[in-house]
């Protein structure tokens, strides 16, 4: 699989891409979770959790925002999130295809949220949570340039593990 500027697309997503991002999400909590917490606890979590009105609500809340990337007519990644008070942009969701690891589309993902974030909403920061034993997203998101925040556990995380808030200061 090789990547072309001409057929990947990173764009705020529309209501068309809803069903799509739901299969991606679904799938990557399936992969990411499922050994962590079981399958049927996942199923639960996710089945509550991601539906269509929580990414509806991304798309028309002016203080949210979702992205997706796309090649061809395929939503093959997604980030989405909103503010939380005036400074703090919270990501709730940033996943990508398996077929297209490694291939800079999380990256890409995050830098265009950034940007369209520095262009509508301003905050000071992006945050996100990972739970603590999760130590390749731990050092994705060091990469990108997010930091820990010491002892800012938004709650026990998932399955009882507990979660480390990461951020991401706009300068």
């Amino acid at each position: 699989m090789t990547l072309k500027a001409d057929v990947l697309n990173f764009r705020l997503s529309v209501v068309d891409d809803i069903p799509a991002i739901i299969q991606l999400v679904k799938a990557s909590w399936a992969r990411t979770y499922d050994t962590v917490i079981g399958v049927e606890a996942r199923k639960v979590k996710s089945d509550a959790k991601h539906v269509p009105t929580l990414f509806l609500s991304e798309i028309e809340r002016d203080d949210a925002m979702g992205l997706v990337a796309k090649s061809d007519d395929n939503v093959i990644g997604y980030v989405g999130g909103e503010m939380r008070g005036s400074d703090v942009f919270f990501i709730d969701h940033l996943h990508v295809d398996p077929a297209w690891h490694g291939k800079k589309i999380a990256v890409g993902l995050l830098l265009k949220l950034r940007s369209e974030l520095e262009n509508s909403l301003r905050p000071k920061c992006i945050e996100l949570t990972v739970l603590e034993n999760n130590h390749r997203a731990i050092a994705f998101y060091k990469k990108t340039g997010f930091i820990e925040a010491k002892g800012a556990n938004e709650d026990e995380g998932l399955g009882g593990i507990p979660s480390n808030l990461m951020r991401w200061v706009i300068s």
